[in-house]
Formats: structure tokens, C-alpha cells, sequence
């Protein structure tokens, strides 16, 4: 039997604690059941003559025993390891027993007079933000930082309008007039206080800008492009930099056409020479060519220079004529004269009538008289001269009468017609051909009496339903590239007699009976009726292709599968109306964290570990809502960039931001106003934040990166979205449209019983984003529509213009036809939904009869596709569109799996993500300012982008934000590691490299 061994207990452990002013520090320990308490300091036993001791006993005889020794500063001189000066004390009892207290450290406390960082005079705006930094001298402990205004104790509080940021710089959210004065940075710890010296924050009413003034004269080389400029000013007080305290250019600059000397009016029939010896220069003639395409036109002079004996030099030096080039309008299908001759057509072009023959030239007696080209090829004369009759010269052509051909382009003409006369012959063959085809057929469908309306449903081969065209009559198929009539329809790509739906689900039971087409395991019973009592497992739901999945969530512990299954039966039925469940996917959450993405869409969602207090598994959900009385409303210019994202549940509450990820439309380079749009219920729509205007009280920071994806990191569950505009009328935003062309060949059945193949090129106008493609392929492949390319992308501007579709069916290399062209306002593009809609074209059907009677349909169509602004050609959308219609038998068209994701999505092994550990090491070392002011400030600039910090500056850990960010944008591991050691930060690049 071994003996009792009594331990001893501390009632009291030695503290850790300062010495300042050298006073020593007096550490103490209580124990009981003791006979003796010693202490060991720096790893060595304190001498007994050192110690004091001391006894008492309770009123129930206990005896406590009380050591204590006294630190002084010269003890810790030369002692100090890395770890600090350390001690702790040991008890014995009478039995053997032994106890060790805990071991408190002791420093010397300090507190510099030089603040590393003081606050500096600030100016600021009403209803503004503002940040007085500052950085507190060095000490030990750590300073704590307070402010004083105008000598007065300041009260900070993160949820009010003064902000304590992590870094102690005073953040003032909602600047008021009150707020101006003097503010002070007060450091203090045990070894004293010191106070910075005043900095004055001034503030500004919010008056802004004055209105422009008029452009200033257009400057710049006559006759050329110039500069002219205009200015406001700012009428709020002037900076204590003396630079305006408005947002926004002071100064407008633009490009104009200068002047030229000869461009003065001139009375009515008076010709006034000039220096040279011309008379002024007409004005310029109306712009002549192709509708909606680069045209030409002219203006001339008359030499009014009298006779010259030299016959061998001109008698004016200069030319007569001047031509260039210009845009033909798309509002007119046919211009007019300036003389509103009516216009005549000749064999070679489309002339106005011959003006009047002009007064007679002293200078060679002769007259003039011009016409205009209105429709190209023009190759006859646009100028004649004549020799003036009687004897109004002296030098009279004795009546002979001469025309001369004035054309810059007349080499060119004749070129022309030398190499195409082949090309020429063998178009009006072919058209020729057609057109008596054309009648042939007209005639018999005439005499026997057939419908001339297509019917607006058709049937395939295999029985589904189709979408057909209802045309007037056939006499406007447009068969000559010389007619462009209107054969385009537009109407919505989805039916309303079709009886596929797709977003349609009338109850929440329709819902369920969706997720119940998985046959896994883990789906087996999942809430097929309202009375089922059977146990419900839980499984996340994805739409991939043309079918759904429901990728298991069983690799992720479940602690209480009834009471998810219950979340989830609440989550279906609590979501919006008609909810489409493909683009809605469903994880479980706890204090690890999650990732969740909606496939083919671009949407993901990345929660960081400790977000929640759930100490069990929950769910969270993400859904893209694409129903219109859901969406925000929009305002007239206003235009959606992304798709309207859903997070719930909203019985969520977010102790960290939380990173949602999606794909926008708008190019940044333009003249946006971008607006998040935040609502938790979906109808009751508000702004919280305008992208370059945020302040301290912003709740979400928003931003983007180079490859057209948006990044926002929130705490408050509900639907986002981002809404944009233009500027305002001057500066003029713009937005990636992507065009995605589908085709389709019907048959329908005449009077005569006879089938009628109606072949259509459906094009679908759409958001450039993965999600808008996935809905647009899901419709159309639903209708037994054929993909017919990869989407084109194009940019459109917000002008006040109109979005022109032109199609040509290629008939060979040479020759085209028209077969459809259209104007479409530019509200139908910028703000309404424009997706639900499509252009529809009839593709004519080209067939020959051979001597057996049959007909022959080509298989292999080429198109010729433009869409574009009049205005702003650059920008337009040109494509050659190659259709094998007999491919379309074996399959679907062009491989929409290659296309499904704009930019493959990488797995999760390839996600970069820094283990909790090595996230916890960099805070560390990052959050704290420095003298040297490579922080966390230069990490997140450098790595990241980011210029506005004070999101960032109000919480408690800026460094971990930053990192949830970096996964979130997928960013690579060796770049930041880069950036640590070229910001001189190899300290935190050395804690990724030793894990």
C-alpha cells in the first residue's frame, strides 16, 4: 500500500506585470497545504533571504502560507530572453507533494514622446466621410488611443458616426457642419500619457459644381480636328491645398472641326473672289451611298480669275472640286437633293436631276451644271461645262459644244468596270433566274388557292412544338438584294402555348416532385407529399446541361438529418414565386465555413470559417431570380449588369463578411454610375452602395476585376444586384451584349396536303454572362432549336441611336441577297429585358427543279450577319455565320458544352486556400501599423487592388478580409507571396513557405 501524498494548492498565482520609474515589482503567492513556497525566476531559485513570508489561518484552522519577492529593473537588465523575464513558485507539502504555479512575465513598461504617424489638417464635405490617422509613439504595453475634440473626450463606437479603426485612426462617417474643429490623438499606457498636436478638420458645404460655361472657340489648325474646352466652378470653399473640394473634372475638353479661312457665307448670287482667285466654296452636298454605310460628298469653287495669255498653266492654281467621305443616314432608305429635284434612276446608279447651268466664267467662258448620286455604282458624270453663247467672252469655243467628266474616282470607275463586267453579268443572270422561279411559283400558288399566312405553330418529325412566323403575304419575301424590305418579327422565344415550362412551378409540391428526379441514395424520400412521415435525406441541387443533378452533400457530417430536412422543406417553401430550381443550389453551414456555386452561371459564394455561432450543421441557399416584378425597377437610362442573386435564409447572421462572386456586362473604361441594389424581400428595392462614393457607413464593399467579374463582401442575407447608368448626357457608358444565332427548319401543311419547309435564323440578344447564356441555350434547345455558332460579342453605347440588324445570304463569293434588316430603338437593348425576345428571319428557300421533278434544298448556308450604331461604326458586329443544315439531323448544332463556361471554373483541389493557421499567423504580423507603412494598407494594394480602405479599417482584422477576398477571386498562391517579399515583408512570406 503505497503512502498518502498530500498536494499543495495555490490560492494566488504570481501576475504579469511593469516596472516603470524604476518601482519594483512585488509578486505574491498563496498556497495551502504547504510548508514552504519558493520562486524561480529566469530559471533560476530566488535565495531564501529574498523571499518574505507570512502565515494566517481561517476560522476552521487552515493554514495559508503567503511568499512574495520584489522585482527591481536592474534584476531584468541583460537577463532578457526572447521570451521575457519569467518566474513562477513551487510549493512542498509535509507529505512530498509538489504544485507549480503558472509563471508571469515581467517587462519594463515605457512610452515614447514621438508619435510615429499625427493626425494633419483635413478638409472634407458635408455628408462625407473623413479619416484623421494616427499612429501612437512606441511603449509597453501598447498604447491605447483616445481622441479629443477641441480639448473634449470623444466618444467612439463602431456602430455610431465615430469610428475607432483598427489601426486608431478616428473615422467620422456623415460629416456635419458641427463636426469642424480641432482634434486631438491621446496615447496612453501605465507609463504615462502624451498627446499629438491638434489637427483641424474643416468642413465644406455641399454646394457642388456651377453649370458649364459655353465651349471656347474651336482651336486648332484650319480646316482640321481642334480642341475646345469649358469650365465650371466649384462653389464650395476652397481646400487647404487650394484645389477644388468637389468631386468631379473642373475642366471639359473635346474634339472639334476648325474653321476653314474660305468657310465665311457669301451674299445670295454674289461670287467673291478670294486671294487665290477661287470664289468661296459651295456648301457640301448631301451624303450619297448605301444606307447606313460610308458615302461620299462633294462642294466646289469657281475660278473667277481673269484671261491669262499663258495658255499652258491653269488659270486658277487649286482645285475645283473637293470630295470626302461621310455617313449615310439609316432614318432615310433614300436621300434627296438640296434642290428637291425628284429623283430618276439610270442603268449605271440612281441620279437627282441636272441643276440649272450656272452664270458664265469670264475666265474660260463656259458654264456649269451638277447632279447628285443617290444610290452607288454611279458611273456616269455628277459635272458638265458648256462654252457660254453670244458674245459674252472673247475667247468663244466658236458653238462647239464640249462635256467634261469632273471625277476624282474616274480611274477607279473604269477598273472597276473592266474587272467586274464578269462578275456584273453573272449577277443579273442569277437574279434574272430566280426571278422567274419567283414568279413560276407565285403564279402557282395563286391558281391554287394556298394560304399566304404561315402559321404561327409548328410540328416537327418527332411531334414537339415549334415557333413559326406569320407572314402577310409571300410577295414580301425579299428575293433581290435591290429590295431590303422588313421580313423580321420579333416576339417572345418562349410561348405561351408551349407546354414546356420553365419557370413556371405552381406550388411548392411542384417543386419537390423536380428534386425528386435524382434517384440517389440520399433522395430517395425527399418531401413527396405533405403528409409523408418517411425520413427526408438532404442533397444540394445543380443544373448541368440539359438535365439536373443533385451532388450529394453525405461527405460533410450531418449531426441532425431531420432537422435539415425540415430547414430545407422551410427553404422551398419560403422562396420566391416561381423560383427556377436549375439555377438554385443549396450547402450546409457551420463554424467552417462553406463554398457554394450555381453551375454555368458564374455565381459563387464563399463563407469563411467562424462567420456563424452554429455550433451544428445548417443550410444556406443561393438563387438567381429572373422573374420582372422581382427585380429591381428601372429608371429611364438605367440598365442591369448582372444577374439578381438570392442568399438566404435571412434567420442567418453573418459574425464576418461573407464574398458573393459574379459576372458583370458594363466596361469599366466608360462613364458608369454604378449602383448595388439590396432587398430583403425582394420587392422593396433600395441603393447601398454607389461604386467610387462609399464611406465609412457603406455596409458592403464592391469590387471588380479584369475579367468582367464583380466581388461583394456582405453580412446582411438577401437579393443583390448591380444597376448602372451613364453619367450623365455628355459622358456616355457602355456595356458587352453578346449575340447567340439559332436555326430552325419546319414543315407545314398547305390546302393541297402538300409540306412547305420554313427554315428561320432566330438571333438572340443577351447580357454577355455565362448565366444569360445558360438561360438562353436551356429555351432554345427546349423549342428543338440548332446552335448555330459560339456567341459574338459586342459592345453597345449608351447614344441616343438605333441598334440596326442587317442579314445577307451569301449566294456565292460574289453575290448576296438580302434577307432581312431591322431597327431596333436603343431602350429595347439598354433597358428593358431584351433577352425574352428574338429576331426572327426568313431564310428563303433556294430550290431547283431537275428533270425528275425533285427538289433540292441547300445544306450549307453562309450568312452574312451586321449589327451596329450608325453612329459609332467602331464598335459593330460583323460576322460570316456557316450553317450545315444536314449536320443538324445528327445533332444539336455547335458543341454547346465548350461554350456553356465562358472561363472554366477550377476545381476544388485547385482553389487556392490558406489553411486557418497559417491565416491566423499573417493577421499577426500584417494588422499592426508601422513606422515603415508596409502593413496590411500595401498588402491589400498591392495584392489586390484596392485603393479605398476603410471598409477594411473598421474591422477587427483587416488581413483576414483581405484573405477571404484573395480566395474568393481564386488569385495565385506564389503571387502573393511575390508581393510579401516586394513590399519588404518577408516575414509573412516566410510563414506560407514553411507550411
Amino acid at each position: 500500500m503505497q503512502p498518502f501524498v498530500e498536494q499543495p494548492q495555490f490560492l494566488l498565482e504570481p501576475k504579469s506585470s511593469y516596472i516603470f520609474e524604476n518601482r519594483p515589482v512585488k509578486l505574491e503567492c498563496k498556497a495551502i497545504r504547504t510548508r514552504q513556497i519558493f520562486f524561480n525566476c529566469d530559471n533560476k531559485w530566488v535565495p531564501e533571504h529574498e523571499h518574505a513570508k507570512s502565515t494566517e489561518t481561517n476560522d476552521k484552522g487552515v493554514i495559508t502560507i503567503i511568499t512574495s519577492i520584489d522585482i527591481t529593473a536592474e534584476q531584468l537588465e541583460g537577463q532578457l530572453d526572447s521570451n521575457g523575464y519569467k518566474c513562477f513558485c513551487q510549493a512542498w507539502s509535509a507529505t512530498g507533494g509538489t504544485s507549480k504555479s503558472k509563471a508571469a512575465t515581467i517587462e519594463i513598461a515605457y512610452l515614447d514622446k514621438v508619435f510615429e504617424w499625427e493626425p494633419l489638417r483635413t478638409d472634407s464635405v458635408i455628408s462625407k466621410s473623413a479619416e484623421l490617422r494616427c499612429r501612437p509613439p512606441s511603449g509597453n504595453p501598447y498604447p491605447k488611443i483616445t481622441w479629443l475634440k477641441d480639448g473634449k473626450s470623444l466618444e467612439t463606437n463602431r456602430n455610431g458616426r465615430f469610428i475607432l479603426s483598427n489601426e486608431n485612426s478616428l473615422l467620422i462617417a456623415q460629416i456635419k457642419q458641427t463636426d469642424a474643429g480641432n482634434y486631438t490623438c491621446v496615447a496612453t499606457n501605465i507609463a504615462g500619457t502624451y498627446s499629438s498636436e491638434p489637427a483641424e478638420l474643416i468642413v465644406h458645404d455641399d454646394r457642388g459644381w456651377s453649370d458649364w460655361q459655353p465651349f471656347s472657340e474651336c482651336k486648332g489648325i484650319p480646316c482640321s480636328i481642334g480642341r475646345q474646352k469649358r469650365v465650371r466652378t466649384c462653389l464650395n470653399p476652397p481646400t487647404i491645398t487650394n484645389r477644388p473640394s468637389c468631386d468631379g473634372d473642373q475642366i471639359h475638353e473635346r474634339e472639334c472641326q476648325v474653321a476653314c479661312p474660305k468657310d465665311l457665307p457669301s451674299p445670295p448670287g454674289v461670287l467673291v473672289p478670294t486671294d487665290d482667285g477661287f470664289s468661296d466654296w459651295s456648301s457640301w452636298t448631301d451624303c450619297t451611298g448605301v444606307v447606313c454605310k460610308t458615302g461620299r460628298q462633294q462642294r466646289m469653287r469657281t475660278c473667277l480669275k481673269p484671261s491669262v495669255t499663258d495658255g499652258k498653266k491653269p488659270i486658277c492654281d487649286g482645285e475645283l472640286i473637293q470630295e470626302r467621305d461621310c455617313l449615310v443616314s439609316c432614318s432615310n432608305k433614300t436621300s434627296s437633293s438640296s434642290s428637291n429635284a425628284p429623283v430618276r434612276p439610270l442603268s449605271s446608279g440612281t441620279y437627282t436631276n441636272w441643276t440649272e447651268w450656272s452664270t458664265c466664267r469670264s475666265s474660260d467662258c463656259t458654264s456649269m451644271r451638277t447632279r447628285q448620286c443617290l444610290q452607288e455604282p454611279c458611273l456616269d458624270y455628277l459635272v458638265e461645262s458648256r462654252p457660254c453663247k453670244g458674245n459674252h467672252c472673247s475667247n468663244i469655243n466658236n458653238g462647239r459644244n464640249t462635256t467634261t467628266l469632273v471625277s476624282s474616282s474616274a480611274l477607279n470607275v473604269i477598273v472597276y468596270s473592266s474587272i467586274s463586267i464578269g462578275t456584273l453579268i453573272f449577277l443579273l443572270l442569277t437574279i434574272l433566274f430566280f426571278l422567274i422561279c419567283w414568279r413560276r411559283r407565285q403564279r402557282l400558288t395563286s391558281k391554287k388557292g394556298l394560304s399566304t399566312c404561315i402559321t404561327s405553330k409548328g410540328t416537327s418529325s418527332n411531334g414537339s412544338s415549334h415557333i413559326g412566323v406569320c407572314h402577310s403575304d409571300k410577295t414580301e419575301y425579299p428575293f433581290y438584294y435591290s429590295i431590303q424590305q422588313d421580313t423580321t418579327s420579333t416576339r417572345s422565344c418562349v410561348s405561351q402555348n408551349n407546354s414546356v415550362s420553365l419557370t413556371n412551378f405552381d406550388s411548392g409540391i411542384e417543386k419537390e416532385k423536380l428534386l425528386l428526379s435524382n434517384d440517389s441514395p440520399l433522395n430517395r424520400q425527399l418531401y413527396a407529399t405533405k403528409s409523408s412521415i418517411h425520413p427526408i435525406t438532404l442533397s444540394t441541387s445543380s443544373y448541368t446541361s440539359n438535365h439536373i443533378q443533385y451532388p450529394s452533400l453525405a461527405s460533410q457530417p450531418i449531426s441532425n438529418e431531420n432537422h435539415l430536412n425540415l430547414i430545407y422543406e422551410n427553404i422551398l417553401q419560403s422562396l420566391p414565386e416561381h423560383t427556377d430550381l436549375r439555377y438554385f443550389a443549396v450547402s450546409i453551414l457551420n463554424n467552417k465555413g462553406c463554398r457554394l456555386e450555381i453551375p454555368n452561371t458564374g455565381v459563387t459564394l464563399i463563407i469563411p470559417e467562424d462567420a456563424v455561432l452554429l455550433d451544428d450543421d445548417h443550410l444556406i441557399f443561393i438563387a438567381l431570380i429572373n422573374i420582372e416584378n422581382q427585380m429591381p425597377m428601372l429608371n429611364n437610362g438605367q440598365t442591369r449588369l448582372s444577374p439578381v442573386v438570392l442568399i438566404g435564409p435571412s434567420e442567418i447572421t453573418l459574425l464576418k463578411p461573407a464574398v458573393l462572386s459574379f459576372e458583370h456586362t458594363a466596361v469599366l473604361e466608360s462613364s458608369w454610375k454604378l449602383n448595388l441594389m439590396f432587398s430583403d424581400d425582394i420587392f422593396n428595392w433600395k441603393t447601398i452602395l454607389t461604386y467610387g462614393q462609399e464611406n465609412i457607413s457603406t455596409p458592403v464593399y464592391l469590387q471588380f476585376n479584369n475579367q468582367q467579374q464583380a466581388f461583394i463582401l456582405f453580412e446582411s442575407m438577401g437579393a443583390y444586384a448591380l444597376i448602372g447608368e451613364s453619367i450623365s448626357k455628355h459622358h456616355h457608358a457602355s456595356k458587352y451584349i453578346q449575340m447567340v444565332s439559332f436555326f430552325n427548319r419546319s414543315s407545314t401543311t398547305t390546302e393541297t396536303n402538300s409540306n412547305e419547309i420554313i427554315s428561320t435564323l432566330r438571333l438572340r440578344f443577351l447580357d454577355a454572362t455565362t448565366d444569360a447564356l445558360e438561360r438562353c441555350l436551356t429555351e432554345e434547345f427546349a423549342l428543338q432549336n440548332y446552335l448555330c455558332d459560339q456567341p459574338k460579342q459586342f459592345i453597345l453605347h449608351d447614344y441616343e441611336d438605333q441598334i440596326c440588324i442587317n442579314v445577307d445570304l451569301e449566294l456565292s463569293s460574289t453575290s448576296r441577297i438580302n434577307i432581312g434588316y431591322k431597327e431596333i430603338s436603343l431602350k429595347t437593348f439598354w433597358s428593358t429585358r431584351f433577352d425574352r425576345s428574338c429576331f426572327i428571319f426568313i431564310i428563303p428557300n433556294l430550290q431547283l427543279d431537275n428533270e425528275h421533278s425533285t427538289t433540292t434544298f441547300i445544306d450549307h448556308l453562309a450568312m452574312h450577319i451586321d449589327v451596329y450604331q450608325p453612329t459609332i461604326l467602331d464598335s459593330a458586329l460583323h460576322t460570316r455565320l456557316c450553317v450545315n443544315t444536314h449536320n443538324f439531323l445528327h445533332n444539336s448544332g455547335y458543341n454547346s458544352s465548350s461554350i456553356r463556361q465562358r472561363q472554366p471554373t477550377k476545381s476544388t483541389k485547385e482553389i487556392s486556400k490558406l489553411p486557418s493557421l497559417i491565416r491566423q499567423k499573417l493577421c499577426v504580423v500584417l494588422d499592426p501599423p508601422n513606422s515603415l507603412g508596409n502593413d496590411w494598407r500595401m498588402f491589400a494594394n498591392n495584392l489586390l487592388g484596392i485603393n479605398y480602405l476603410q471598409y477594411f479599417a473598421t474591422k477587427s482584422s483587416p488581413t483576414e478580409h483581405l484573405l477571404t477576398l484573395w480566395e474568393a477571386r481564386q488569385e495565385s498562391l506564389v503571387n502573393m507571396i511575390n508581393v510579401l517579399n516586394q513590399i519588404g515583408r518577408s516575414d509573412a512570406a516566410s510563414i506560407i513557405l514553411q507550411h
